[in-house]
């Protein structure tokens, strides 16, 4: 029960952390997800001025590091608390001290984000800047630097991802993002590398995403790719092929998944069915591994209902089910949302997934209640999360209240 109360908390936290996917972009209609994907050895990104800081600097060795570029800032200031309960035994209420709080001005800028140590103190978690080095017609230069700190609110490690997008005669845009991370002496050392190409061409798509790391002699070396293919169809289908690689160990890449996709809509309700082709590890043949259809309805009020479901082999926990001789339906997503002439919007999920124990049933449903309500100076987002007992009764077990004030 805390665990999931927990798990809810942590999500939210993440949502503020920078994040560096490899495979894929994710293109969101109502609530149907559609997976969109996506050598030679270059030399390692030398490390602007900026980056060469020491992680101890602080305010005062930041400033230095950034002296001469163009920090954008909005004047609309965004400030948002995380307050978590969770219940006792008895089915009480109790406030958790993982709580958080940010600050965030405009889109671009600082934000700090606080929380709430077992010492009752509210203390610094992580910082994050953004900045905007140089911006031209074809080209812009972005850099975010983020600031850790340890439970007692001491600067622990600091990163910093910088990002060039450059947009080539032909219509290519390139967009190549470097992680620099701390070492033990503070200085800011390249981590990894990722470099997506996109381009457009009439109604088809086509981006190649690589992520690279640094090898021993130096230079950037690439572990993962992903190139897709999208064709659309007009505005009520489009389908998306996908191809993942990934080291073999020797330098090679090699084909790890294959994805197909397609998306079709017709009236208010979107299907979308997506199958993924795995390497097996004992063979090295390409089989079907997954399947998942999602169906979306849309409704002229706003409200929606969807549900997700998804086949495959394995089993809950990790691992395959050697003895299955077809796929069985793994997870079981739906979802509803509703809004009122107030702006109030419901959501409410459940999902189903096999139970660890006796992979032959499914386990109990576990519910989660999202509810935004707007208020004149932002919204308060309250989630109520619900667990099934074993006498087949929804009780709770975690609430998160988040007040998005502007």
């Amino acid at each position: 029960m805390r665990t999931a109360v927990l798990t809810l908390s942590l999500l939210l936290l993440a949502s503020l952390l920078p994040v560096t996917s490899w495979a894929q972009t994710v293109t969101t209609t109502g609530g149907v997800t559609i997976i969109r994907g996506s050598s030679s050895k270059p030399k390692p990104a030398e490390p602007a001025a900026s980056d060469a800081g020491s992680a101890e600097q602080g305010e005062e060795g930041e400033a230095k590091a950034e002296g001469g570029q163009t920090e954008v800032k909005r004047p609309e200031r965004v400030t948002r608390s995380s307050r978590t309960f969770q219940y006792d035994a008895s089915g009480r209420r109790r406030a958790v001290r993982e709580s958080t709080a940010s600050e965030k001005e405009g889109k671009e800028g600082a934000a700090v984000t606080t929380y709430e140590n077992s010492n009752g103190r509210r203390v610094p978690y992580i910082r994050e800047k953004e900045t905007v080095v140089s911006k031209g017609k074809a080209a812009e230069t972005r850099e975010k630097r983020t600031q850790l700190y340890d439970t007692a609110g001491n600067p622990t490690q600091q990163e910093l991802v910088r990002t060039e997008e450059r947009r080539l005669a032909d219509g290519t845009v390139v967009t190549t993002s470097t992680t620099y991370r701390s070492d033990l002496n503070g200085r800011m050392q390249p981590v990894e590398r990722e470099v997506e190409r996109v381009k457009e061409k009439g109604a088809v798509t086509t981006t190649s995403k690589t992520v690279e790391r640094p090898t021993v002699n130096g230079s950037f070396g690439a572990i993962k790719r992903e190139e897709s293919t999208e064709r659309k169809q007009g505005d009520s289908a489009s389908t998306i092929e996908t191809v993942r690689s990934i080291g073999d160990g020797s330098g090679r890449l090699q084909v790890a998944e294959r994805e197909q996709t397609t998306m079709k809509k017709q009236g208010s309700t979107s299907t979308t069915e997506t199958e993924v082709f795995a390497r097996n590890v004992a063979t090295g043949e390409m089989g079907l591994s997954e399947r998942t259809v999602g169906v979306l309805q849309e409704r002229a009020d706003g409200s929606s209902s969807e549900k997700i479901e998804t086949y495959g082999f394995r089993l809950q926990g990790g691992g395959t089910n050697l003895n299955a001789q077809r796929m069985q339906l793994q997870e079981v997503v739906e979802r509803r949302t509703t809004k009122t002439a107030t702006g109030e919007t419901r959501e409410r999920t459940s999902v189903r997934v096999r139970d660890v124990a006796n992979p032959s049933e499914f386990a109990p449903a576990k519910v989660t209640q999202k509810v935004s309500t707007p208020s004149g100076d932002g919204e308060t987002v309250r989630t109520n999360i619900y667990e099934q007992s074993v006498n087949g009764r929804m009780r709770p077990a975690g609430v998160v209240v988040e007040e998005v004030k502007k």
